[in-house]
């Protein structure tokens, strides 16, 4: 068993081990549905990121065939290069990493599958035991994968939001130069 305290619920009764099984279940659920969320988020971000790098690819090369403002168009590549790896940071969050979903597979039932406690049976109370100790081992992978996710997202929008900056920094500063210098 991946976690002694939960040896504990031995003692519990019947009708509390099912409470656990169907509160472990929705927790379960309810973190599927906040990845679904997320994921849905990262996409609708990542597509605006797209759509920014490709108008400042677009701007790059407007300015670079006009033949004037090549300090501009480098910073316009620069800003569009940022803003691709902010997408592709996000894209990355959507990506299937082991997430677990509610339910469980059959074959985990098959009773050299199961994880046992002192005088195992293979009955009812002790299949709840066991699916206490998946759900449990389930909710904690999910919110540390929710937890990375999440950060590269942050990151994600880190960079957008510095890409911004250079861009209006650099960029008017380049555009200063090329055309006052």
């Amino acid at each position: 068993m991946a976690d002694n305290r939960l040896r504990k619920l031995q003692t519990l009764p019947d009708d509390v081990l099912a409470e656990v099984i169907r509160e472990g279940e929705m927790r379960l659920l309810g973190q599927f549905q906040a990845a679904a969320a997320s994921d849905q988020r990262a996409l609708t971000w990542s597509g605006l990121l797209i759509t920014i790098a490709i108008a400042a690819i677009g701007a790059a090369a407007t300015l670079y065939v006009s033949g004037r403002y090549y300090l501009l168009t480098l910073v316009s590549l620069l800003f569009s290069s940022m803003i691709s790896i902010a997408a592709f940071m996000a894209i990355d969050c959507v990506r299937p990493k082991g997430f677990h979903f509610p339910g469980n597979l059959p074959e985990n039932w098959l009773p050299e599958e199961w994880q046992g406690f002192p005088g195992i049976k293979h009955d009812l109370r002790q299949a709840r035991l066991e699916q206490s100790v998946c759900l449990n081992q389930a909710i904690k992978q999910n919110a540390a994968l929710a937890e990375q996710s999440g950060s590269r997202l942050r990151r994600s929008m880190d960079i957008a939001l510095f890409s911004i900056l250079f861009a209006a920094i650099v960029g008017g500063a380049a555009l200063f130069v090329e055309k006052y210098i």
